[in-house]
């Protein structure tokens, strides 16, 4: 048993563990998103519905302002065995235009994760499989980088931490670019708690 406890805790100290652990909690912010190849958008092999969708998200806010961003990290709840769920969720005006559900997996490396689950958009809120998402992050668990399917097309996010608690996040297809910084608004991490972040039902 002291074996097995001391395995336990020393796979918690891994850089996934600790990078997880530390943004448990919500986080808000404001996203700019921008098709940066009009070109290799339009010849891109995505369905229609994607393209649509695409210039919503695109062209929307140069009408109306920046979409919000709300993500929510549960380590909370199965973190110790190497689970951490996360949600997204892009607004404007209390109208929900995207909801995303992932469960993240620790490798045994304890730097390397997958990550799996749906995504739905609007509008008529179409159900997208997430497909089989892979990421890593760095040595000291401060920096995360993903490579995932998002809208028909390979994105890659890149993480690093900003001052004052902040997180500066980065998304990068072959035509598009979102750059935004999240702020939290619950962190903090008790294992015991009973209101950690739980997976939101889509509308």
């Amino acid at each position: 048993m002291t074996v097995a406890r001391g395995a336990n805790e020393q796979a918690s100290e891994a850089p996934a563990h600790r990078y997880f652990r530390s943004k448990h909690g919500r986080w808000r912010g404001k996203i700019q998103f921008v098709i940066t190849d009009w070109g290799t958008f339009f010849s891109a092999p995505l369905s229609r519905w994607d393209r649509w969708t695409t210039l919503s998200i695109a062209l929307l806010p140069k009408l109306l302002g920046l979409v919000e961003i709300e993500t929510t990290v549960d380590y909370a709840s199965r973190g110790a065995q190497g689970e951490v769920a996360h949600t997204t969720k892009l607004s404007k005006w209390g109208k929900v235009l995207f909801r995303s559900s992932e469960v993240v997996k620790f490798l045994p490396n304890g730097t390397d994760f997958t990550l799996r689950g749906e995504q739905r958009y609007w509008p008529g809120w179409k159900v997208r499989d997430f497909g089989a998402g892979r990421g890593a992050v760095d040595d000291q668990g401060l920096r995360a980088h993903y490579l995932f399917e998002g809208l028909g097309t390979q994105v890659r996010q890149e993480t690093q931490p900003r001052e004052g608690g902040g997180l500066w996040v980065s998304q990068r297809t072959a035509w598009s670019q979102a750059e935004f910084e999240l702020h939290p608004q619950s962190l903090g991490l008790d294992i015991n708690e009973k209101q950690a972040p739980s997976t939101p039902r889509f509308e």
